[in-house]
C-alpha cells in the first residue's frame, strides 16, 4: 500500500468521514464526476492525496506547522494525516482503492478501483478511517 498524506478534520482521534471539504470522503460533483445512475469510475477524480506533508498544497497545511511547512496557511482545526507505508506509486490502496498519480507527480487521487455507485466508493473511503495515523512531527 502506497504512503499517502492527507489534511483532515479530526473525530475521535481518527480522520472525520464525511463528504465535506477537509473530511475523509469526497464531494460527488466536485472532487469525482457522478454518472447517470449516480455511478463513478476510476481515472476521472478521487480524494487527494499527496507524498509527504511537504507537497501538500500550503493553504492547506495547518499554520502550526510553519516550522515544518513554509509558509503554511491553512486552518489549526486540521491535521495532516499518514497512511500506509509503501513507495510513492501508483496501485491499490485498500479494497476497492487505487492511487492515481496525477501528471505532475505529486498530486494523487484515491479513487475507486472499478465502476461503483457513489456510494459505494464514499464507504470504501471511510473503511480505511483505522488505517490513518496523525503525522505532524
Amino acid at each position: 500500500m502506497p504512503r499517502i498524506y492527507r489534511i483532515m478534520r479530526e473525530e475521535g482521534g481518527k480522520p472525520k468521514a464525511g463528504s465535506r471539504f477537509g473530511e475523509l470522503g469526497v464531494r460527488p460533483g466536485k472532487d469525482i464526476p457522478v454518472h447517470e445512475g449516480g455511478l463513478v469510475q476510476p481515472g476521472e477524480g478521487g480524494m487527494s492525496v499527496g507524498p509527504s506533508l511537504l507537497d501538500l498544497p500550503v493553504m492547506l497545511v495547518p499554520k502550526r506547522l510553519r516550522h515544518i511547512v513554509r509558509g503554511a496557511r491553512g486552518t489549526n482545526s486540521h491535521r495532516c494525516w499518514r497512511m500506509g507505508d509503501g513507495s510513492y506509486e501508483a496501485g491499490r490502496v485498500a479494497q476497492g482503492l487505487r492511487l492515481r498519480i496525477a501528471k505532475d507527480e505529486i498530486h494523487g487521487f484515491v479513487e475507486p478501483s472499478a465502476r461503483v455507485s457513489i456510494e459505494e466508493y464514499q464507504r470504501a473511503l471511510t473503511a480505511t478511517r483505522e488505517h490513518w495515523v496523525a503525522e505532524e512531527d
